[in-house]
């Protein structure tokens, strides 16, 4: 007589919503520690505490995505998932534009100002956006949605996003970025365009105080939103009709 197959316990002993919040507790504890290590503001140091933090979140996102098949990719050959990427990235830019420049000197107040132009492009443009985005949208945010649904998980995962920069004076602002990212993570099943708002936002408000802000709050800014909401509305019509790939 067959006996009857038990199912087998999962193997994996932590689950991506618990290895998720290790890493993002992780990423305070570090910058507590260096905190701590480093308590002269030395430019140095200042560089150690700006690096490695968000270079834990990196890993521990790589980490968590390579034992969670299941978790929003990170790009896709669609065209229509490209395009609303296009039209995440301008609008992000408009929306960085709008809200008004943040100079380098601010970004990195002991480097020269070279390099706090580049750190401010480079880094805080660039690098930083594709960071976090790659663990709060793509690691975090499905991992939560897989529990308990994709919207809350949009806001929890934006709140955690906000927790992240506590003490800037930009946190609500932060927390609308991080909503907007969390959202277009959801609508499309990839990281790729929030990952190109963030940068978009970030490179509009450093890029922008390299230019006559009141030019580029003009017709640039007018410009960006009626391209990027073309791009939505072409990927939005690509995805509904099935159009292939070129």
């Amino acid at each position: 007589m067959a006996t009857e197959e038990q199912p087998q316990p999962d193997a994996r002993w932590l689950t991506a919503v618990e290895a998720s919040l290790l890493a993002f507790a992780a990423y305070f504890f570090t910058n507590a520690a260096l905190s701590r290590l480093f308590p002269e503001a030395g430019a140095r140091a200042w560089l150690i505490l700006s690096l490695i933090p968000p270079l834990v979140l990196l890993v521990g996102a790589l980490l968590i995505r390579r034992r969670s098949a299941d978790l929003y990719p990170i790009s896709s050959r669609q065209a229509w998932l490209m395009m609303a990427s296009i039209g995440a990235l301008l609008l992000g830019m408009a929306g960085g534009i709008w809200i008004g420049p943040t100079l380098p000197s601010r970004l990195a107040p002991l480097l020269p100002a070279g390099w706090a132009a580049v750190w401010g492009l480079v880094w805080v443009g660039v690098g930083a956006p594709i960071i976090e985005e790659l663990f709060f949208r793509g690691t975090l945010q499905p991992a939560i949605e897989r529990r308990i649904g994709g919207m809350a998980a949009v806001v929890l995962s934006a709140a955690a996003f906000t927790l992240a920069h506590y003490g800037l004076p930009e946190m609500v602002i932060i927390g609308g970025v991080g909503l907007a990212a969390g959202v277009a993570a959801h609508l499309t099943g990839c990281v790729l365009p929030a990952i190109a708002l963030h940068v978009g936002w970030n490179l509009g408000t450093v890029g922008v105080s390299f230019l006559d802000y009141e030019l580029a709050s003009g017709w640039p800014l007018t410009l960006l939103t009626v391209l990027g909401l073309l791009c939505l509305i072409e990927a939005r019509r690509r995805h509904a009709t099935g159009r292939p790939h070129p």
